[in-house]
């Protein structure tokens, strides 16, 4: 008995080391890390940390080490960021504190992040992680020709996001598109899916500018009574009242028998959002 103990114990300690030694496969360098995620087609997670965060620490005592989060992890090139030694990538993202979580496609455009670390930020950075679309691969040609923008790459990336309904995403591409397009029945259908992805996400601002844009360059055009609706809709939200009505007042003269005026007049009679 007390030999076959004694044959039994490394395989026992074998085991256990291979379960100790699992664990999330992080790149240090964010230009390595690119390279591969580019080639790969794979997303990227960063973690922009330092060793002063206390908060960083404790993501790395709790939540980097767990077993669902490495296995989610292998669905990314990873990337560990020192706040630190790289200043000039957090100011490209805007980082101004740590932990912070960012996702990133293959190409470094910002798909969600999460910024700091308590009781709530596991469920938050895991509904991110499932959100992330899974599957680049079929941009990877178009990708390497975005930095010489072009068209028709740009137009690829445009729609793959449009696809994953990542809205603000598909505008980021869609609006280069827009400023090299001269055909105008290209520029309207651009235009329109670009003001209605601005709705989406409420960016009302941008979706006004749009929308407005698209009334003066295409007057006459069939989609022009959702145009209007759609500037009614954003100047409410914006707490532009006299906007609203006078966007409205446009819809009633040039589409009279429109079914989106009476929806229109019942959003105005609602106690303005709150900013």
């Amino acid at each position: 008995m007390k030999l076959l103990r004694f044959l039994l114990l490394p395989c026992f300690l074998f085991v256990g080391l291979s379960a100790n030694a699992q664990q999330i496969k992080w790149f240090k360098s964010y230009k390595e890390a690119s390279a591969v995620a580019r080639a790969s087609g794979k997303p990227m997670l960063m973690d922009f940390t330092a060793p002063w965060c206390k908060p960083c620490q404790a993501m790395e005592q709790v939540f980097w080490v767990r077993n669902d989060i490495i296995e989610l992890s292998d669905r990314f090139v990873c990337v560990k960021i020192d706040f630190d030694d790289n200043k000039s990538l957090a100011y490209k993202y805007g980082i101004r504190a740590i932990p912070n979580i960012l996702i990133t496609d293959s190409w470094g455009l910002l798909l969600f992040a999460e910024r700091g670390f308590n009781s709530t930020s596991d469920s938050l950075i895991i509904n991110k992680i499932n959100a992330v679309p899974q599957d680049f691969t079929k941009l990877i040609e178009s990708g390497q020709l975005l930095e010489k923008d072009d068209l028709n790459a740009l137009k690829t990336f445009g729609e793959f996001y449009q696809r994953e309904k990542l809205y603000f995403q598909s505008n980021f591409f869609h609006l280069r598109v827009l400023k090299a397009e001269k055909d105008p029945l290209k520029r309207e259908e651009l235009m329109l899916k670009i003001g209605l992805n601005d709705l989406r996400v409420e960016a009302n601002d941008d979706a006004v500018e749009i929308l407005e844009k698209f009334e003066k360059e295409f007057p006459q055009s069939t989609q022009l009574e959702g145009v209007l609706f759609g500037q009614t809709v954003a100047h409410y939200k914006r707490n532009k009242l006299k906007n609203a009505q006078r966007s409205l007042e446009k819809l009633r003269l040039r589409f009279p028998a429109s079914i989106l005026i009476a929806e229109a007049e019942k959003m105005l009679a609602q106690p303005l959002p709150k900013k």
